[in-house]
């Protein structure tokens, strides 16, 4: 093959090859000078969303992130067992609150005082990999 044929099928696969290591990495690429990718390194483990409004449509209580719309808390309440006499509601996020999740753990994550977003944050990533 000459390498005017690679470089021609190499263009065609690579922005697809890209999407499909974020999606599958979870981790922001960076193409170099020569073309080679490198992770960048959050600062925090897992990813940090935006808390947006609450959805409270019965049975269900659903807390989404604002930016992305990945789901952060999905309730059916008619599924909450809760003894008696305490408020059956369930807890939620803050809103417009900092949450990392990594997998099935999340926590609540503090605005640095240059009032920054963390590297690790959700609007680093690619749009067509989102909900």
């Amino acid at each position: 093959m000459s390498g005017d044929y690679m470089k021609k099928a190499l263009a065609d696969v690579w922005p697809q090859f890209v999407r499909e290591l974020k999606r599958s990495a979870r981790i922001d690429l960076v193409a170099s000078e020569n073309t080679a990718i490198r992770p960048t390194v959050p600062t925090e483990p897992g990813t940090v969303h935006i808390a947006g409004l609450l959805l409270d449509i019965p049975p269900h209580l659903r807390q989404r992130c604002a930016w992305c719309g990945l789901t952060l808390i999905d309730y059916d309440l008619t599924r909450i067992a809760v003894p008696e006499g305490q408020d059956p509601t369930p807890a939620t996020w803050p809103v417009g609150g900092l949450v990392a999740v990594d997998g099935n753990a999340s926590w609540q994550v503090d605005l640095p005082e240059d009032r920054r977003l963390p590297d690790a944050a959700c609007y680093r990533i690619d749009p067509e990999v989102t909900a």
